[in-house]
């Protein structure tokens, strides 16, 4: 396992009780400075494989005398997706670190939106297409990697992934072919404490645009933003690789 961890602090707000959502519980500069279980502080971890396999794991670190696992989910084989937990059988070698995030969340037009902590990840390395030099220009098709998931943070159940293998209950994206193992560009558009927006590039030199501003899942949206590599031109002279995330510097115009 050498992916690097990704860390959730939440200082609870001193004037709100412990069961108020997670956005206000857990605003910047509203807690007493001091990280202890006793304040119902939140400290998680969450950290990828990378090389070593294709599993996201979560821990508890709010008491760091009696840190606590919480789960893992992916799939136990390098080669195959047998034993793959629910949801993740495009998950390949997981290079891409999960970005927590808070989020607005509901499941249908009628539900009640609420504040939820989640991962935002790339589906991760794929070690038979990716690993060969130079990658032939036929014969050989990608397998696995091939998406974008947003997790529950809380057990790791799937609440939604984008990718060229999509579901009834996932966005099918045209052209999202190549492994995305880059770490993703969360944005919060507007400064009110919740990611709307992700960015994130692949293997294939796309980069992709994500938007989570409107609470209803089914409205979450991907687009391709440039193919800069070998999506674009397939010929190995032109096998420009994104493995890191983009750099966002939000700006504002005159209107």
């Amino acid at each position: 396992m050498d992916g690097s961890v990704s860390v959730f602090v939440c200082d609870q707000n001193t004037s709100v009780a412990a069961t108020a959502d997670l956005l206000t519980r857990c605003r910047s500069g509203t807690g007493n400075g001091i990280l202890q279980p006793s304040d119902s502080d939140i400290v998680q971890l969450f950290v990828s494989m990378r090389r070593g396999g294709r599993y996201i794991y979560a821990f508890d670190a709010t008491n760091p005398d009696a840190p606590k696992f919480l789960w893992k989910k992916g799939c136990p084989s390098l080669l195959n997706n047998a034993g793959c937990d629910t949801g993740y059988t495009e998950l390949g070698q997981a290079w891409s670190d999960p970005k927590p995030a808070l989020i607005t969340y509901k499941t249908s037009p009628t539900a009640t939106a609420a504040t939820k902590l989640v991962l935002i990840f790339g589906a991760g390395y794929d070690p038979a297409y990716e690993d060969q030099d130079p990658i032939p220009t036929s014969g050989t098709t990608q397998s696995m990697g091939r998406g974008i998931f947003v997790v529950d943070a809380a057990d790791g159940s799937v609440l939604w992934r984008a990718g060229v293998t999509g579901s009834t209950t996932n966005a099918s994206v045209s052209g999202m072919t190549y492994a995305i193992a880059s770490d993703v560009a969360a944005l919060d558009t507007n400064r009110d404490g919740l990611v709307d927006r992700v960015y994130l590039g692949d293997t294939g030199g796309n980069i992709w645009r994500v938007d989570l501003a409107d609470p209803l899942v089914a409205n979450w949206t991907v687009n391709k933003l440039a193919s800069l590599g070998y999506a674009q031109s397939a010929t190995n002279t032109d096998r420009r690789k994104f493995l890191y995330p983009p750099s966002v510097v939000p700006s504002k115009d005159s209107s």
